[in-house]
């Protein structure tokens, strides 16, 4: 999974030097290892230029997640109900560790457009729906799970200490919804709230 997660967070892939130098791992082990990938799809070799890069298998992976994905399905009618409502683009994501992965996304009907993506991942503390799901993870928990995390500033208003973190959980956990007022990118702000059921 190193490895193919090194190819993959590179736009233009990884030769087989770029990976034994940033793996730091025996060169009979990275033959092997980008064997299996390659025989499995999941990365391919780019024959002009010699870099591996993401094989087509991951869509497959990926479309399996996709259609199986309850809570997309689930959630679907009230997403549209409410992008139809709003005329806003409206996210479902689910908390992963510290950070949120969207789900699913349906585009409003605005010509303003936010530049994300199904799939994507962002840290969850400075962004709406983010926020709205940590709001309701235990306190304890909570404190663990942050305990030596290293906030990133993104604009002026992130949020980047774990004491602010908690008064705003604690309005969160009050009100039932959480905003992001430009904390991860200037010019957007979100309302987001929890689905309990």
């Amino acid at each position: 999974m190193t490895v193919l997660r090194h190819a993959a967070e590179r736009a233009d892939g990884a030769t087989f030097t770029e990976l034994l130098e940033a793996l730091d791992i025996p060169k009979s082990t990275l033959h092997r290892l980008l064997h299996t990938l390659l025989s499995e799809r999941l990365l391919r070799l780019d024959e002009t230029d010699h870099r591996y890069k993401l094989g087509y298998g991951i869509f497959e992976l990926a479309r399996h997640a996709w259609e199986r994905t309850d809570i997309r399905r689930e959630a679907q009618h009230a997403i549209l109900e409410l992008v139809r409502h709003t005329g806003e683009t409206v996210h479902l994501a689910i908390l992963d560790g510290l950070d949120v992965v969207y789900v699913d996304k349906i585009e409003g009907s605005h010509t303003i457009r936010m530049a994300s993506t199904v799939g994507a991942r962002n840290p969850a503390y400075c962004t709406g729906v983010g926020k709205a799901l940590l709001a309701f993870v235990d306190s304890k928990e909570l404190a663990r799970r942050f305990t030596g995390y290293e906030f990133r500033s993104f604009t002026p208003n992130t949020i980047t200490s774990f004491k602010r973190l908690a008064n705003e959980m604690a309005r969160i956990r009050a009100a039932h919804f959480a905003v992001d007022n430009e904390e991860h990118e200037v010019g957007i702000r979100c309302a987001a709230a929890p689905i309990f059921n």
